[in-house]
């Protein structure tokens, strides 16, 4: 967070926020993204 000078709660709050409003969509071991999930989230290769 350091790197775009914000705090991490503020971060963690903005993610909530997206995630909520179904700007993104989290992969538990992969991360965040943009839009909505595939539908496969067994993406392991």
């Amino acid at each position: 967070m350091q790197e775009f000078g914000i705090a991490r709660m503020a971060a963690h709050k903005v993610m909530k926020a997206l995630r909520a409003e179904g700007s993104i969509h989290t992969v538990r071991g992969l991360g965040s993204f943009a839009g909505q999930p595939d539908g496969d989230q067994n993406t392991a290769e």
